[in-house]
C-alpha cells in the first residue's frame, strides 16, 4: 500500500492485516508492517493506494485482546 503519515511523508508498505478498529475520530487498520517488522496502526483516510496481492501469509495466532495486552 501507499501511505501518508501525519508529517505528510509518503511510503510504500507491505502489510499483513490483523484488525480494523473504530475510534471516535478515525478508522484504524492494525497490521504487521514488513518494513518495520512490527505491528502498526494505519489510518484508513491516509491510505492512498491499496493493492491486494495473491501472496498469502499465516495469520497471527492471537486475539485482539491478547494484542492489546501484549502491545499496550
Amino acid at each position: 500500500m501507499e501511505y501518508t503519515n501525519e508529517a505528510q511523508k509518503s511510503s510504500s508498505r507491505s502489510i499483513e492485516a490483523f484488525a480494523l478498529l473504530s475510534t471516535q475520530e478515525n478508522w484504524l487498520l492494525v497490521a504487521w508492517c514488513r518494513l518495520r517488522q512490527a505491528f502498526r496502526y494505519f489510518r484508513l483516510d491516509r491510505i492512498n493506494k491499496l493493492e491486494i496481492l495473491a501472496e498469502k501469509f499465516t495469520p497471527h495466532q492471537m486475539t485482539l485482546q491478547e494484542y492489546f495486552d501484549r502491545y499496550h
